[in-house]
Formats: structure tokens, C-alpha cells, sequence
């Protein structure tokens, strides 16, 4: 076996990736990668560089510094049929006002062999959508389950959506969920998106990543980051100056009777440092991942 053969079969291959906007850095040293069968939620306040940083991965932007490979292939040189393996849906509207549904199906079944259009036909009614409708005419939500339609029609095996849901009501965001996690159950599909709904990221993802300040600051299995962000609840004093020293400190408040922290990098082994420390009564309680983003942004950082 190669040296390049494990690269050509990663969908997703990011290495040491900067990129610089109007002489700021947005993302800097960003390496990550994507598997066939990876379901990714990327989480990230405002401003944070999602969105730069899905556009780069798929080469729409050059980066300073570093690369993005997509099956092998550098990211801002595919090759047509590279191309018809990814689809994307864009954070902002990039539809033709001026078009149908149905116009714009022709014109891109022509451009993608492998258009299911027995799948469109599906979903058009079951998400409430015209075909004859100009586009421009449509609302907010209507456009954005469009661009997710066209996203999926011709059957990516990399499919990457950028806050595909911030227009939708909650009925058509679980009907667009259902959607993705069946696309989810194909060999090798791999799918990256984005949202500020983590309850809904949290239904299906597999991994997650979260960016600050164009930092990657987590890229985790969902699983084992249940296991490794945990609150813990004490009886007992502990100087502050002690506290500050924990590993993977990210939240702490006390009291007379004891306190409370979240701690990433936890395991169960490390209630004996605890216990070193002076604690008592030690209790260690689980975090859904809207819980874990919040501390691990909005916490304090003892890493």
C-alpha cells in the first residue's frame, strides 16, 4: 500500500490551513479530516470563521498557508468529477430569482450525471414546495429547503451545509433531519454542517468541531466527548490558586458548603486528584453538547 492511498479514500483532508481576509488572519493552522460514513457538526459563535472555513475546505478561497485536499485532489484545482461528488448548500441565498424549480431542475440535471430525480420528486411535495413558482417569490425558509434539494439530488458523497436550517419552522427542520439522517445511512456519504440549533446537531452527529476566534478548539467523537466534559459537584474547600492548576478547567463557582466544575479531559481516574486536592462527596453528573459548547466558550479556560 502507498503513502497517498489513505488520503485518496478521505473525502476530507485539511493540513495546517491559514487564511487571511482584508490582512486578517480568520483561520489559523487548522488541521482536520473526514472520513466516509462522518456525520460533523461544526459549532462556533459569530464571527468565529465558520463559514470561511467550509468555503476553503471546498476551494472557493485560497488559503494562505496550508491546504485542503477532497479525495486526494488540492481543493482549489478539482477535477469535474471531483466536483459532482460534493454538494453544498451556502449560508446566504445564491438561487436565480428569475427561474422555477422546475427550470432550474432541467438546467441541472444536464449538468449532473447522477441526478435522482425520482428523489426530487419526492421531496418537492413532501416539503411543500412548488415547482412553477419563480424563485424571487418564494420565502426565506421555501429557498433554503430549494437549495437543500438541489444540494442532495444528485447524490453526493460529500455533502456540506452551512446553517441549513436558520430559516426553517421546526416542522420542516425535522423533516429536513430525517432527510439527512437517511442520506446519513449511505456507504461512505459524508456529511459536514453548521447551525446554532445544537439540539438538532445533537440528534445526529457523530463528531464535532468548534471554532474560536478561527481556532479549531475540539474535534471529537460526540460519544467521547460525553465522556470527557463532565460537571462535578463537591463538598469541601479548595484555594482558588489549586483550582486554576486542573487540567482542563473550563467553569467554577463555590460556596461554604463546597462547588461545582465542569473539567474536560476527564476521567474517572482523576477523581483521586480530586480527592488529593481535599474534595468530598464527589459527584459526577453528564452534559448534553449545547451544555459542553457553552462552557467550553463561555467558561473559564484552564488549559
Amino acid at each position: 500500500m502507498t503513502a497517498q492511498q489513505p488520503s485518496l479514500m478521505c473525502p476530507v483532508e485539511v493540513s495546517n490551513l491559514q487564511r487571511q481576509l482584508d490582512g486578517q488572519t480568520v483561520l489559523n493552522n487548522i488541521s482536520l479530516n473526514v472520513r466516509g460514513g462522518d456525520v460533523v457538526g461544526l459549532l462556533g459563535k459569530n464571527g468565529s470563521g465558520k463559514t470561511t472555513l467550509l468555503e476553503t475546505m471546498l476551494g472557493f478561497g485560497f488559503p494562505a498557508f496550508g491546504e485542503s485536499l477532497l479525495w486526494g485532489e488540492r481543493a482549489t484545482e478539482l477535477s469535474g468529477a471531483t466536483k459532482q461528488r460534493v454538494g453544498y448548500v451556502p449560508q446566504r441565498d445564491e438561487l436565480p430569482g428569475e427561474l422555477t424549480p422546475q427550470q432550474l431542475f432541467n438546467l441541472y440535471r444536464q449538468l449532473r450525471p447522477r441526478w435522482n430525480q425520482a428523489l426530487v420528486e419526492r421531496l418537492m411535495p413532501e416539503w411543500e414546495l412548488s415547482q412553477t413558482k419563480r424563485i424571487r417569490r418564494m420565502s426565506e425558509g421555501q429557498k433554503q429547503k430549494l437549495a437543500i434539494v438541489l444540494a442532495v439530488a444528485h447524490n453526493p458523497d460529500l455533502l456540506v451545509l452551512d446553517e441549513p436550517v436558520a430559516s426553517l419552522d421546526p416542522i420542516a427542520r425535522r423533516q429536513f433531519f430525517q432527510q439527512l439522517m437517511d442520506y446519513a445511512c449511505r456507504d461512505n456519504c459524508a456529511i459536514i454542517f453548521s447551525s446554532h440549533i445544537v439540539s438538532d446537531m445533537e440528534r445526529i452527529v457523530n463528531r464535532v468541531w468548534c471554532l474560536e476566534n478561527g481556532q479549531l478548539t475540539c474535534d471529537s467523537e460526540l460519544d467521547q466527548l460525553y465522556e470527557s466534559v463532565v460537571r462535578i459537584d463537591y463538598s469541601g474547600q479548595i484555594p482558588q490558586s489549586q483550582l486554576a492548576e486542573l487540567t482542563g478547567l473550563l467553569h467554577s463557582e463555590t460556596n461554604r458548603a463546597g462547588g461545582q466544575l465542569v473539567l474536560a479531559e476527564w476521567t474517572p481516574q482523576r477523581a483521586k486528584e480530586l480527592e488529593v486536592l481535599g474534595l468530598v462527596d464527589i459527584r459526577v453528573s453528564a452534559l448534553g453538547l449545547e451544555d459542553i459548547f457553552l462552557y467550553w466558550h463561555g467558561g473559564a479556560h484552564g488549559r
